[in-house]
């Protein structure tokens, strides 16, 4: 585990929120390190095409091959530095993903041995299968989002400063326009 906290007895179990910010304080650091690492990835995502479009504009000009050049590798260093933060956050979101995973199966392992002979006749066992195999991944799963979450977040913001300075209209389309498309289809995904 990557930081000290405190023992299963000590969750906040009250509510699945609650649960699931425990979780996040657990691992502050790391879930830190991975909101940053999403945050560079997603924002150098936009970075490509920039590069790209300077490299036609400067570079396809006649007699202009040094400034081919130079755009061409700026597009390498570009792909190659966004190649690692995307190593980095993925590695770092898999141990997130995996600390949460091993966290709760040790809480519910703890309940368990709290609960002893009651436990029967709180839960049927489909139930305490279902919490064992399915929630606990979902559970994990749901801490993945705290990086690529943030940096999604950011980009959007990064996007829509960029967008202003091309097109009012068009980052007011894209500002109203990407929540309310993640509203009307969300919940079909």
């Amino acid at each position: 585990m990557a930081d000290d906290a405190p023992g299963p007895g000590a969750v906040g179990h009250r509510s699945a929120g609650r649960y699931l910010w425990w979780l996040v304080a657990c691992q502050g650091r790391r879930v830190a390190a991975g909101a940053a690492y999403g945050s560079l990835w997603n924002v150098g995502l936009m970075v490509p095409p920039y590069v790209l479009s300077r490299a036609i504009d400067e570079g396809l000009v006649p007699g202009r091959m040094p400034a081919l050049l130079g755009w061409t590798a700026a597009l390498l260093g570009v792909g190659v530095l966004n190649a690692c933060l995307g190593t980095l956050r993925h590695r770092t979101m898999t141990r997130i993903r995996m600390d949460a995973t091993f966290r709760t199966v040790r809480t519910l392992v703890a309940h368990t041995v709290r609960l002893g002979a009651a436990l029967p006749g709180r839960a049927t066992a489909g139930e305490i299968v279902t919490i064992g195999i399915g929630d606990v991944g979902v559970i994990s799963q749901t801490l993945t989002m705290t990086g690529p979450g943030v940096g999604g977040v950011l980009a959007y913001v990064v996007v829509a400063a960029l967008l202003l300075a091309v097109s009012p209209l068009l980052a007011l389309v894209v500002l109203l326009g990407v929540p309310l498309l993640a509203l009307l289809v969300g919940p079909l995904l």
